[in-house]
């Protein structure tokens, strides 16, 4: 059987691997959701067979993911990546493929976001009232009751 058909069976395939694992339904729908948008990527560029899909087609796909303008793009892709990883790595354990397409590759760069900080008093503390949503208020009296519990705060 070649075409998409076929890798659409080695994903149902690796699916049912994934749940005999006793993997989380989140992972299994996360991995999966990688690994059917890289097949219908690969398709659309006329790739059929697992053995055919290489690096280039890989990086495409990831590509196409940092571009779109969703936020949290860099971890989705980061997460895609490594989805990717587990099923080349299931291939060549099934020995379906020979030359793992992403051996050498690396996955893409989350940027840190600097969590924002209450300014703090004078006894280092942060100041109570300053926090405009309730998380950071949360986060604020949560850090205060820190502050008195260890001293530093008089």
């Amino acid at each position: 059987m070649e075409g998409p058909e076929e890798l659409y069976r080695l994903a149902k395939s690796f699916e049912r691997h994934l749940k005999a694992e006793a993997k989380s339904d989140k992972t299994v729908h996360t991995y999966g959701e990688a690994v059917n948008q890289l097949i219908r990527h690969v398709a659309a560029a006329g790739i059929e067979r697992a053995r055919d899909i290489k690096r280039e087609h890989i990086e495409e796909y990831v590509v196409g993911v940092l571009d779109s303008a969703r936020p949290g793009r860099f971890a989705t892709a980061n997460n895609r990546f490594r989805s990717l990883q587990q099923w080349f790595k299931w291939l060549m354990r099934e020995e379906i493929i020979h030359k793992n397409p992403m051996a050498e590759m690396s996955p893409p760069k989350v940027p840190e976001k600097p969590i924002p900080l209450h300014p703090l008093n004078q006894e280092g503390c942060p100041r109570r009232g300053i926090a405009r949503d309730p998380c950071q208020q949360l986060l604020g009296e949560g850090t205060n009751r820190l502050c008195r519990w260890s001293g530093s705060a008089r």
